[in-house]
């Protein structure tokens, strides 16, 4: 039996089903659709809450500076305590060079 064949088969048993029982049949259209529906308006819903949410951090003007130096160009901690005094920062924070580390009691 060739491809063609079998899907029309296929499908003349699907609309023979449907059409002996109704009910099942119009049950599974309506539950489809509901489902399809709030698959949609989720979505849709979703992308509307990160839209309001970034145009709110839009609106207040959140910047972020980031500032890279030398090793030796003579920054150190204090630097966060004069930026903390200036009005409109909310938050500073410095990172140095990452020093990997082992723990002696744990062999490798």
């Amino acid at each position: 039996m060739s491809a063609l064949r079998r899907w029309v088969a296929v499908v003349r048993e699907a609309l023979a089903t449907a059409w002996a029982q109704p009910v099942a049949s119009v049950v599974t259209i309506v539950m489809v659709a509901g489902m399809c529906a709030t698959v949609l308006l989720t979505t849709g819903r979703t992308v509307g809450a990160e839209q309001a949410v970034l145009g709110s951090i839009d609106s207040e003007g959140t910047r972020s500076i980031v500032i890279r130096a030398e090793p030796d160009a003579g920054l150190d901690a204090t630097v966060l305590g004069r930026l903390a005094h200036i009005d409109g920062i909310q938050w500073a924070g410095a990172f140095g060079g990452a020093q990997d580390v082992t723990n002696i009691e744990f062999p490798g």
